[in-house]
């Protein structure tokens, strides 16, 4: 990486086990700067970075690449236990990525928590 720039974590993550019945856990990831421009139809977009999501069945990364700054900002996470992608969800907002990731097994996922928040 050329001198000057630098890759850094979200300014804060939480995680919510917020619907252990039907198996879904939430992370909220906070990027202060981003902003989106609102649709009627479809999805918020970023207007000012290069927004990219990858949910997979074991893992999940994003990475916010703001347009004119040369740091990036990047969350990636092996999962502690399999998450289903297919079912899994991501929201873009003005200063927060929102991922809701479905679980394979119904199960409390507080055991994992601090290591999910962990911005390493």
């Amino acid at each position: 990486m050329a001198e000057g720039n630098a890759t850094k974590a979200p300014s804060s993550v939480t995680v919510n086990d917020d619907d252990p019945k039907r198996g879904y856990i939430t992370l909220f990831l906070d990027f202060p700067e981003l902003k989106v421009k609102r649709s009627l139809i479809g999805p918020a977009k970023p207007e000012n970075a290069d927004v990219t999501i990858d949910i997979t069945d074991s893992d999940v990364s994003l990475c916010v690449c703001y347009y004119g700054k040369k740091d990036k900002f990047e969350y990636k996470k092996k999962l502690p236990e399999d998450i289903i992608a297919s079912k899994s969800t991501s929201k873009i907002r003005s200063g927060s990525i929102i991922l809701k990731l479905c679980k394979a097994e119904v199960a409390s996922w507080t055991p994992h928590m601090k290591y999910l928040m962990s911005r390493q």
